[in-house]
């Protein structure tokens, strides 16, 4: 844990300041080599000497990780030479993804044409090919030639809204390109790696067996993404569904899948314990189906990391060293670290460690705290207390990321977690017998049932009343706060000693404060903000912890696009109460004509020239036209009015 802490924020820090370094990697190694033997001459009362410059290493070890792993750094990445290409040579990453207008492909560039020679690069990106038979036939590994115009991944266009620009980059995604069906062709090669193909191409087989028999709709939706980890069939109402009753995490293959397989092979080789070498045995027989299933999922990342934690888990299982489970936990994270520095701001791969770590150290004194008379109450007990230590271990985080927390967590947990492990060995059953004509009937009914009351529970707790707390604002301050308190209060019960008990009142008090100052600011605030969503118009004016949104009545019917680009500034303000009004007009004016905004298909030679010319500020919001926004830019240039452009310049945010 102590090494992990340096080395952990060495990788911030690289991640945050991706500045190239002149040493290499080993220089460190070396130098913390160099420095151990000073620890067996420093007296005791000098060791903490030894102790900095081990933290020193550590944390200029993951500076340098971070740093090494950044691509866009490398000097041969393609968008040194970007401009000058011809043509591209990339590989898929993955099967390509259906969108609204386009298929969108992650891929690694692995060559690049400039003045007809061929170059070796490195670096991905992303591209959005036109719908046809061609781009939605695209797999995992396949290499494609591509004439390719990049541009770069562009930040958010409205306050507060997802940073999708920064998700890629963590990603090691800088750059995109839209693709024509005749600017690309198929080489008919697959440079993909063999086993990952293999694996990703089991998935699809699995994936055809549950609809050939029978599942379908949100039960086939579900059923895949719970058991292969296959989420593209989700639609927006399931997924808000199990997010506001706290279950989201059954919808993705991570931690708790690989956990249940985990536990429940755990205890069918649990004999294996009573001989000789047993531990050993069972523990080998874990780690084989553990990344056997991993295998069955597709290999994908979130899998991987929560397979590699148990992993470590089963291993220090079988040497007999369960109170070094924390210790166990902290060393699969350094190695995880070191081979992706970027999987630190990974939301699972946090959200993962933590609820283990959680579920590691609470879990104990929450299920002290009552000893059941029954057998059954002791198990629902047991369930309760390990939902409880993994909600309250990461419910701060899940403040800070999802702005909501899921009042009847506890209620759905008792339900959903059984029923998903049932579902899951339903599953696999069925796809261990699809080819038996009578059984795989019955377990694709069975299974078909177990999904939709699964899917009927998740529904009926979400229509709870008061079932989720939402529009909850937390910062990095603030959550550091809440944390702060939190462990202090974890630690004043395991051992009560009194100044734990004052920092956790000292954290509360703290974070009352700042909370205090975000609040006045809040009840302050007077705005108005012009959106950029592409095609549409969205005005909106706050004052205080109120707005009004001016929209078109397409936006305001697409829960999606919403959710996206504009609810994240009512979290961030503060904003309680909200007012949705149809745009109809296309010119709406703000304090006396001073601010005149523009919208839709209205031409300039159909406006009225006074009622142009007298304001002093003319915004031109997404949803006008590109050709005729050149024609009111061209206007504004020759009367010299001051104008602002929604989609060349982002969403306009005024203070009033």
């Amino acid at each position: 844990m102590r090494l992990l802490l340096p080395f952990a924020a060495g990788i911030g820090i690289g991640i945050s300041i991706p500045v190239d370094v002149a040493f290499p990697f080993w220089s460190y190694l070396l130098f913390a080599a160099a420095a151990f033997p000073g620890r067996l001459s420093l007296k005791y009362r000098r060791a903490w000497v030894y102790a900095l410059m081990i933290n020193a290493c550590l944390l200029a070890a993951g500076f340098v990780i971070a740093v090494s792993n950044t691509s866009i750094l490398a000097q041969d990445h393609f968008s040194r030479k970007a401009k000058e290409a011809t043509l591209v040579y990339v590989v898929a990453g993955e099967q390509a993804l259906e969108k609204n207008k386009s298929y969108k492909l992650k891929a690694e560039v692995k060559a690049i044409k400039v003045n007809d020679q061929w170059q070796p690069v490195s670096g991905k990106a992303m591209f959005y090919f036109r719908k046809d038979s061609l781009s939605s036939a695209i797999r995992y590994g396949d290499a494609l030639l591509i004439q390719a115009r990049f541009s770069d991944v562009p930040p958010p266009q409205n306050p507060e809204e997802f940073n999708y620009k920064g998700y890629l980059a963590d990603h090691g995604i800088y750059h995109q390109a839209f693709i024509k069906s005749d600017d690309w062709i198929t080489t008919g090669r697959n440079e993909g790696n063999t086993i990952v193909r293999l694996a990703k191409q089991l998935r699809e087989t699995l994936l055809t067996i549950l609809q050939q028999n029978g599942l379908k709709g949100d039960e086939y939706a579900v059923t895949a993404a719970l058991m292969l980890g296959y989420s593209d069939k989700l639609d927006a109402d399931i997924l808000s569904a199990y997010a506001s009753t706290g279950a989201l995490h059954v919808l993705s293959v991570s931690g708790l899948h690989v956990g249940i397989v985990y536990i429940v092979f755990n205890f069918l080789l649990s004999f294996l314990g009573k001989r000789k070498y047993g531990n050993y045995i069972r523990a080998g027989l874990l780690l084989l189906l553990l990344w056997f299933y991993a295998f069955l999922t597709g290999l994908s990342p979130s899998v991987l990391r929560s397979a590699a934690m148990f992993s470590f888990l089963a291993a220090a299982r079988a040497f007999d060293h369960p109170a070094g489970m924390f210790n166990t936990l902290a060393v699969s994270a350094l190695i995880l670290l070191a081979i992706d520095p970027f999987l630190l701001k990974d939301v699972g791969f946090q959200l993962s460690y933590i609820a283990v770590g959680g579920i590691l150290y609470l879990h104990p004194i929450i299920s002290s705290l009552w000893e059941p008379s029954s057998v059954w109450l002791g198990r629902l007990w047991e369930l309760s207390s390990v939902s409880l230590a993994a909600q309250v271990a990461t419910f701060p985080l899940g403040l800070f990321y999802f702005h909501q927390f899921p009042n009847y967590f506890l209620i759905a947990n008792l339900l959903v977690i059984p029923l998903s492990a049932l579902l899951t060995y339903a599953g696999m059953a069925l796809l261990l017998f699809w080819k038996i004509p009578g059984l795989s009937w019955l377990l694709a009914k069975v299974l078909g049932l177990l999904a939709w009351l699964l899917n009927a529970c998740v529904r009926s707790i979400e229509g709870f009343p008061y079932a989720v707390t939402d529009g909850v604002y937390l910062d990095i301050i603030s959550t550091c706060l809440l944390y702060s308190a939190l462990l202090s209060f974890v630690l004043y019960l395991s051992v009560p000693h009194k100044p734990r008990l004052y920092a956790c009142l000292l954290m509360l008090v703290l974070l009352a404060g700042f909370k205090a100052i975000h609040l006045d600011a809040e009840l302050r605030q007077k705005e108005l903000v012009v959106y950029n969503i592409n095609g549409h118009t969205a005005v909106e004016l706050t004052i205080g912890k109120s707005t009004i949104l001016f929209a078109d009545s397409a936006l305001l019917a697409d829960k999606a696009k919403m959710n996206y680009h504009i609810r994240g500034r009512w979290t961030r303000k503060g904003i309680s109460n909200t007012k949705l009004r149809e745009m109809k007009e296309s010119l709406l004016s703000f304090n006396e004509r001073k601010i005149l905004i523009l919208s839709g298909n209205r031409d300039p030679s159909k406006c009225d020239p006074q009622t142009i010319t007298s304001s002093k500020l003319l915004v031109l919001d997404s949803s006008v036209p590109r050709w005729l926004e050149k024609k009111w830019i061209k206007l504004c240039e020759e009367k010299r009015m001051k104008y602002y452009s929604v989609r060349n310049s982002g969403a306009l945010v005024l203070s009033l």
